[in-house]
């Protein structure tokens, strides 16, 4: 009997481990666009209809940040809250690397968390600073959410 217990809360504290995590098809980060939809993983905007194809190819991800935090910036008459992320080595190099192509190409890239777009980010112009951090800015309802599973990610990934 003492066995049979112990046997059953083993099977059910394994069995609740498994259904806890869900399987996305994309870790949280940043993702060019596929060239053809036919390519990509098809991957809807969180406030729209609109679906993007979005490459497989890891370009930035958690893995690529070493922590996150939701910061105060003053834009002049209008202070907004925007989730900011730190960068690792490997991923101020990742970074560096996505700008210059960014800026050559005019491509844009997505933020995506939980398989949903969050933010479309484009950059114009020269991007020749190694910065340190991303300011992401979406939309207020979903910031909180999204900070929190970016610092859970973040935690397990280190």
């Amino acid at each position: 009997m003492k066995y049979s217990i112990f046997a059953f809360l083993f099977l059910s504290c394994i069995s609740l481990s498994f259904t806890k995590q869900e399987k996305y098809k994309l870790k949280t980060g940043f993702y060019f666009l596929a060239e053809k939809e036919s390519d990509g993983e098809l991957i809807k905007d969180v406030d729209t209809e609109d679906i993007f194809a979005v490459d497989r190819t890891e370009v930035l991800t958690i893995e690529d940040f070493s922590s996150v935090q939701i910061v105060k910036k003053n834009f002049k008459t209008n202070p907004l809250n925007i989730i900011e992320v730190k960068l690792t080595k490997s991923g101020r190099n990742k970074w560096l690397n996505i700008k210059k192509r960014m800026s050559k190409s005019g491509e844009s890239i997505l933020f995506i968390c939980q398989d949903r777009v969050y933010l479309e980010k484009s950059i114009s112009g020269s991007n020749e600073i190694k910065e340190s951090e991303i300011l992401i800015l979406v939309d207020p309802k979903y910031q909180q959410n999204i900070f929190e599973i970016m610092k859970s990610e973040i935690s397990d990934s280190h």
